[in-house]
């Protein structure tokens, strides 16, 4: 019964914790990662534009709906993750080639921001940097992001669009 109590006790004291970290992290984060990929910044573009193909990208996607298209470009959707949670995109500024600006419109979760890719490089090299500026209001996905490291979303993005990349370029 003692080793019941105590791992209750470790239980809430964990718990206590993880609200901490959650309440004290900051509610905005602006972050910033880049690489440089051996592909063209034209089929580099591709990869990164297909937002159709998200969900084959990523595996923390478990659904995908188009809200709105323009040809075959995607300019809004909703994403579904794990848990029942959901987030509704939308592409504020394309710049083929040079520029991609996607803004999280709503979540179910707490979380609203914007994700910058841009584009450079030469014939054969493209340096990718993608930028968020995001807020979230949610303490428990606040403390989740900050024990990942507030940066985890634009580098699995990165890591998603490298894979792509790679796959494309075979």
């Amino acid at each position: 019964m003692r080793f019941f109590v105590g791992l209750f006790k470790l239980a809430c004291v964990l718990l206590i914790i993880f609200f901490a970290i959650g309440y004290f992290a900051p509610v905005e984060y602006s972050g910033r990662t880049s690489k440089t990929i051996t592909l063209s910044r034209s089929s580099l573009w591709q990869v990164a534009n297909d937002v159709g193909s998200l969900p084959k990208r990523r595996s923390d996607i478990t659904s995908f709906e188009v809200l709105r298209k323009d040809g075959d470009n995607v300019l809004r959707w909703r994403e579904g993750y794990s848990l029942g949670r959901t987030a509704i995109f939308e592409v504020i500024e394309r710049v083929p080639e040079e520029k991609l600006v996607i803004e999280m419109m709503q979540s179910s979760f707490g979380m609203r921001g914007t994700w910058t890719y841009e584009f450079s490089g030469e014939e054969v090299f493209t340096t990718l940097a993608i930028l968020e500026k995001s807020e979230t209001q949610s303490i428990w996905h606040r403390a989740w992001k900050t024990i990942l490291g507030r940066n985890s979303d634009i580098r699995s993005d990165l890591a998603s669009i490298e894979r792509a990349a790679a796959e494309r370029s075979r």
